[in-house]
């Protein structure tokens, strides 16, 4: 992934500014997520999305009104890593 930990703390930051909704960026090692970066909560129980075959988002709650619009901006943000 060429985005900056950084980044993707920033990107998780103003997602959860924005929507109230707690994030983590995770590689992917088979079953296990590997947390990268994030809003820095705990979020083992949290709904999981795979991003592609390397990475993953978990969300504290994702809700049906706000996915595709967060998944969406999310796609914006990190342009091509996503």
């Amino acid at each position: 992934m060429s985005i900056s930990e950084k980044k993707l703390n920033e990107i998780c930051r103003e997602i959860h500014e924005t929507y109230g909704i707690s994030l983590a960026v995770c590689e992917i090692f088979g079953k296990r997520w590997s947390y990268i970066a994030g809003t820095g909560n705990n979020l083992y129980a949290g709904v999981r999305f795979q991003i592609n075959e390397h990475y993953g988002l978990i969300a504290d709650e994702l809700p049906e009104t706000v996915k595709d619009e967060v998944l969406a901006r999310l796609k914006i943000l990190m342009g091509d890593d996503f």
